[in-house]
């Protein structure tokens, strides 16, 4: 595994709380010129749930982005594991710019194109593997991304998930040393990619673009600690957490719904936004 997503308790502080982190988003944003929103969007913007095809953005979350994205200067951009299909399927109407793959593909101003030229070959060694562990273990499935591929086991026994899940990463061990890819654990899946392709890529790639005054990134898996890692050294970025693990953001928040409730905020300070309900 990337020893950048390795969290070193004793060089970090402890995250700040939703009302810290309202406060001094609602303070910054107020003076900003240029800003950059990073949203992840499974267990971000969506619910997670037993199937990806599950995991659909509700009406307020459409509406949010939405109003977020036609705000002047705000530039937003959706940062997920989802492959651009998917994606694509869900949010591609919106006038909003997308990274897939987490960080292997980019859609700006509507055209998708490559972060990095990196060769997939791999996957003719990794699937056999894959292969074997899903046939002795009902309820797992194989992902084949264009870049990448997901090993998902949400819907396998509990037990029997996790020490599949074990033994697959000691197997796969020197194939991924040898082939130069990192395996990263989220919530019930195992993803396989090239080293060269993650978030914090894709978060540098945006920033080194352009100037951005206000930088506000949101994730809740450890694929999004490589963005929080990145923008570590940025004064104007603020970096969000969902849930209780260990991480580099600079702020944690519980839930959802207040990811939803700070980017309503966000929208207030700008119009007139009632007709969203916050709660």
């Amino acid at each position: 595994m990337n020893s950048l997503y390795l969290i070193s308790p004793d060089k970090m502080k402890k995250p700040g709380s939703y009302r810290e982190l309202n406060s001094l988003t609602i303070s910054r944003i107020s003076n900003s010129e240029k800003r950059l929103f990073l949203l992840d969007f499974d267990g971000t913007l969506v619910d997670i749930a037993s199937e990806v095809a599950g995991a659909v953005p509700s009406e307020d979350i459409l509406s949010i982005l939405k109003r977020l994205s036609g705000i002047p200067r705000n530039h937003l951009v959706i940062i997920t594991g989802r492959s651009r299909a998917t994606i694509e399927h869900l949010l591609g109407s919106m006038n909003i710019d997308i990274v897939a793959e987490h960080g292997a593909i980019i859609r700006e101003n509507g055209i998708w194109k490559n972060l990095n030229n990196v060769d997939t070959s791999w996957k003719e060694k990794i699937l056999p593997v894959l292969e074997k562990v899903t046939s002795h273990l009902p309820g797992s499935i194989i992902e084949d991304k264009q870049h990448s591929v997901a090993w998902h086991y949400r819907n396998a026994d509990k037990r029997s998930g996790i020490r599949a899940s074990g033994e697959l990463s000691d197997m796969l061990g020197d194939l991924l040393k040898s082939l130069d890819l990192t395996l990263t654990h989220g919530k019930k899946v195992i993803e396989i990619m090239n080293n060269k392709n993650n978030k914090g890529h894709a978060a540098k790639y945006l920033t080194d673009k352009n100037g951005y005054d206000f930088i506000l990134s949101i994730g809740d898996d450890t694929t999004d600690e490589e963005m929080f890692i990145t923008l570590g050294g940025n004064q104007n970025a603020i970096t969000v957490r969902i849930g209780r693990a260990d991480t580099h953001a600079k702020f944690k928040l519980n839930n959802l719904l207040q990811v939803k409730k700070l980017l309503v905020n966000i929208i207030k300070n700008f119009e007139d936004f009632e007709d969203i309900v916050a709660n």
